[in-house]
């Protein structure tokens, strides 16, 4: 299963890998990633794979909510499925 995950909040260093080494301890892959800062906020979308996590999507999600409340940021997840039917003209 594919996932997308979009981070916004103010930006400061390490966010990027602090997201990134949690996908990696669970064993997910990312597949594309885009981030940018936009007036001094950091924005960033990425595709994973979960297909080899031992985790579950909601596992995933949980362990997202707490980097996103102790970071102040706004984190979510979201099966690539959905997104791609969301955004499908």
């Amino acid at each position: 299963m594919k996932a997308i995950i979009t981070t916004t909040g103010k930006d400061k260093t390490g966010i990027l890998a602090e997201i990134t080494r949690y996908i990696s301890d669970a064993n997910c892959n990312v597949e594309d990633i885009s981030q940018t800062i936009m007036q001094g906020n950091f924005v960033m979308i990425m595709m994973i794979d979960l297909s080899r996590s031992p985790l579950g999507f909601a596992e995933i999600k949980e362990g997202l909510d707490e980097i996103a409340s102790r970071s102040e940021l706004s984190i979510h997840i979201q099966r690539a499925e959905i997104f791609e039917q969301m955004h499908h003209v």
